[in-house]
Formats: structure tokens, C-alpha cells, sequence
């Protein structure tokens, strides 16, 4: 198997955000953990009554994609433009818009810390981003990820048919004095998985983490054990990435109405990465598996017996895509 890292890009900031002065925010412990809080999957924060483990927070995206921030006083210039470049990132790619909070109720509070984690969706009130990696600009986008409502991909329902824990091997006192088994636990009720496992998502641990023993975690699965050192990878969102994060929020380009009443049910597009393509329903696409790809015709199946009427396929900007529905 072949890996395309995504092309990033750069951007040049050129106005650095200054810090609320009088922004209310909740307490927080020493780690930087509000209290009353504390850690899951190892930089996840949740409420001390959350129970382990629980689905996805299905109703808590941001309105609009709309995302007030305000930065710590203990963040400098200079790790304020840093991060501001991890969030073009996810602008990028889907309707997001990263702002300046102007007394919005529901914002970041984006600090300096010793450890990155944040929640999970918007919480409600200040939320804490804590940021320990400045200059890794991906890990900075995995943890604003989260804030924007993504979980772990090896926390899905089906991951079990990918990848193994090798729970013998996972470290047995590293998290908070216990067992980090629960770092691997899997989603109940699959938390509102979307398209197929996704190896080269940014959301994937790697195959060492919290490792005892020095040996991997995680094993892929065979046919997929290509992927084996690739999953963990900080350095790109994946095609995958796009594609959840412009079915949450919506893709950055318009739509492509493709008919299902006419045949052939196949063609090619000029697609946008993350733009929808929404089939014309006067004839039922229900039970219809999507083919994408740069080939044509193309061999990856991306959507199988599809219920909906919009999809948000992978893609690059300026590249030709072919695409097929099959029954």
C-alpha cells in the first residue's frame, strides 16, 4: 500500500491575537485539568462522572462551525501564530471559522501546559485546549480536533476488524498511578462512525503507545499490514480527516448534484477536497455502494448501502475524481 501524505500548507499570520482580559474561566488543577475533571485515551477531558467508556458526544458541534478562542496570558506571540496556523489547517478543509472570541458564552481557553489535551466538543462556558507541543503543528490540529467533536479512531465499533490490542503490552501504572487499558477501550453504539477505518487518520494512536514492554500496542491486521509503522502519524490530515470533518461541518466548496435516475450511474468531477456530492433522489439511491477514485474506472469502494443523499468524499483541489454507484 502506497502512503500520500496530503499536502500541507503554510500560512503567513500577520496580526497575533491578543488575550481576553476579563474571560471567565473555570478553575483548574495544577496539570491544567479543570477540576472536577480528568483524563481519558490519554489527552481526552472528561467530567468526573463520565462514565468508561462512553459514545461520542452526538449534539455538541460548534453552531456554524464558529469557534471563539482567546489565548492564555502564558502563551507567547509566537506560539499564538503557531497555533493559529494548526487551525487554517482544519479551516482548510471544512466550514470552520477559528475566531477571536467577542464575549461569545461557548469558547477555547487555549493555554501552555505540560501535557496536550482537550474535550471533546463543545462543552459549553470556557473549555481548556492545553498545548504542550508548540512546535509540532499537527498535534496542535489532533487536539483541536477533539474540540471540534472527533474521538480516537481506534475507538470505533468495527476497529476490531483492523487492528489488535495487545493488552499484555499496555502499561499497567502510567495513567494517573493505574492501568491504561481504557485508553484502548472501544466506543459503545460505534459513536457515530463515518466512512471506512481510516489507518492514516491523525486521530490514530501509534502502534508503541503506552507501551510496557517496548513492543506495539497495536497490530494491523492483515491484508492492511502496510500500515503497521505509519499508524500514529503527526504530520498530515488525512483524506479520511477531510472527509469527517467536512460531514460535520461542511465541505469548502459547493456541491456536485449527481442523478440517480439517469444511466449510467458513473461520471468524473473537477472535486475540491471535502466539497458534498448530492444525489438527486427523484429515483431511491438507497442500497447503492460508492466507488471514488483517481482512476477510472476507480477501485475504492468509500461508501457502502448509503442511506443518505449527500456524501463528502475525499479529495484534493484541481484533481479529477471518477465516481460510480453500484447496487
Amino acid at each position: 500500500m502506497t502512503h500520500n501524505p496530503m499536502q500541507s500548507f503554510v500560512y503567513l499570520v500577520s496580526i497575533l491575537v491578543t488575550v481576553a482580559a476579563h474571560a471567565q474561566v473555570e478553575p483548574l488543577e495544577a496539570n491544567g485539568i479543570p477540576a472536577g475533571h480528568f483524563l481519558i485515551e490519554g489527552d481526552i477531558i472528561v467530567p468526573e462522572e463520565h462514565l468508561l467508556p462512553r459514545g461520542t458526544f452526538a449534539a455538541n458541534f460548534w453552531p456554524s462551525g464558529i469557534v471563539p478562542y482567546v489565548f492564555d496570558a502564558n502563551v507567547s506571540s509566537t506560539n499564538q501564530t503557531l497555533m493559529l496556523d494548526a487551525m487554517a489547517a482544519w479551516e482548510e478543509v471544512a466550514v470552520i471559522d477559528f475566531r477571536p472570541r467577542l464575549g461569545d458564552p461557548n469558547y477555547l481557553y487555549i493555554r501552555a501546559s505540560s501535557q496536550n489535551s482537550s474535550f471533546v466538543g463543545m462543552k459549553g462556558g470556557s473549555q481548556v485546549v492545553n498545548i504542550f507541543n508548540w512546535n509540532f503543528k499537527f498535534i496542535m490540529a489532533h487536539e483541536l480536533a477533539h474540540a471540534l467533536g472527533l474521538w480516537h479512531e481506534h475507538s470505533r465499533a468495527d476497529r476490531d476488524q483492523f487492528v489488535q490490542i495487545n493488552y499484555a503490552n499496555i502499561c499497567q501504572n502510567c495513567c494517573n498511578g493505574d492501568s491504561c487499558d481504557h485508553n484502548f477501550n472501544i466506543r459503545p453504539g460505534g459513536g457515530g462512525e463515518f466512512g471506512s477505518y481510516d489507518f492514516d487518520s491523525l486521530m490514530h494512536y501509534g502502534q508503541f503507545d503506552f507501551s510496557e514492554t517496548g513492543s506495539p500496542t497495536i497490530t494491523v491486521l492483515p491484508p492492511n499490514e502496510s500500515w503497521q509503522g505509519a499508524i500514529g502519524q503527526r504530520d498530515h490530515i488525512s483524506d479520511g480527516d477531510i472527509g469527517t470533518m467536512a460531514f460535520l461541518y461542511g465541505g469548502c466548496a459547493s456541491s456536485t448534484t449527481l442523478p440517480v435516475n439517469q444511466s449510467p450511474l458513473n461520471g468524473s468531477i473537477n472535486q475540491s477536497a471535502g466539497a458534498p456530492l448530492v444525489w438527486n433522489m427523484v429515483a431511491d439511491a438507497t442500497g447503492y455502494d460508492v466507488y471514488w477514485g483517481t482512476t477510472n474506472p476507480p477501485t475504492t469502494r468509500i461508501y457502502y448501502n448509503i442511506d443518505r443523499t449527500d456524501v463528502y468524499p475525499p479529495g484534493q483541489p484541481g484533481t479529477t475524481y471518477y465516481w460510480f454507484l453500484n447496487l
